[in-house]
C-alpha cells in the first residue's frame, strides 16, 4: 500500500516534494514569503503613513460629509412630493 508521501514523489516525478513541503518535517524553500514578505512591508508601511497623515479622522468627516448629503437630499424630495 502507498503511502502519502509515496504518492506525492511520483506525481512530482523527479522526488521534487514542494507540494507537500513539511510531511516529513523538512520544510525547505517556503516560495510564499517571496510574495507574503514584501506585500506584508508594503502594508505595514501604508498604515504607518495613513496614521501619521491622520487618515482615519479624514476618512471620517468624508463619510460624515456624506451622509449629510443623503440627508438633505432626502428631505428636499420629502418636501417636493
Amino acid at each position: 500500500m502507498l503511502t502519502v508521501m509515496d504518492r506525492a514523489e511520483m506525481r512530482a516525478g523527479d522526488g521534487d516534494r514542494d507540494a507537500v513541503a513539511g510531511v516529513d518535517g523538512d520544510w525547505g524553500f517556503f516560495w510564499p514569503l517571496w510574495v507574503a514578505g514584501p506585500w506584508g512591508v508594503i502594508l505595514v508601511w501604508q498604515t504607518i503613513s495613513g496614521l501619521s497623515n491622520d487618515e482615519p479622522r479624514k476618512w471620517h468627516a468624508k463619510n460624515e460629509r456624506k451622509k449629510l448629503k443623503k440627508e438633505q437630499k432626502r428631505e428636499r424630495k420629502e418636501l417636493d412630493e
